[in-house]
């Protein structure tokens, strides 16, 4: 399980909604209102907070800079070709864009990928040829 720690990246962890948020730790040893309200807005999001001794926060961060407090995220869900694919239920479309890092030219920055639009009637993709340069 990946753990984030620091004041600033849990509150903007928690800000963001992102759902991956498990539960939060926060050191024992600490009572700040900067704490206290970190815990109050995982609280009114449904997570769970616990107090644990700061010498355990330490060992699970593997660092001694987690300001008393650490998060547990969950495990990253990855979709498969076929989900990526298939065709959206919610009525937005869909564009994916697909870089070969290969044809990267680090002289001039270009990078060319195929971007993969909706499918035809046929059941094929519309694929476009797309460089992405930086701005001169």
């Amino acid at each position: 399980m990946e753990v984030l720690y620091g004041l600033h990246p849990v509150e903007e962890a928690l800000r963001s909604g992102s759902g991956r948020l498990d539960r939060i730790s926060i050191a024992r040893e600490r009572s700040d209102r900067k704490l206290e309200q970190l815990a109050s807005l995982a609280r009114a999001a449904n997570i769970r907070v616990s107090l644990e001794p700061r010498e355990q926060l330490t060992r699970i961060s593997k660092t001694d800079m987690h300001q008393g407090v650490v998060a547990f995220l969950r495990d990253r869900q990855f979709l498969t070709i076929e989900d990526l694919l298939a065709p959206p239920t919610d009525g937005h479309r869909r564009f994916f864009l697909a870089l070969d890092l290969a044809h990267v030219s680090p002289r001039s920055l270009v990078i060319v990928g195929v971007g993969i639009g909706p499918k035809e009637e046929d059941g094929s993709h519309i694929g476009r040829r797309i460089v992405v340069t930086p701005g001169l």
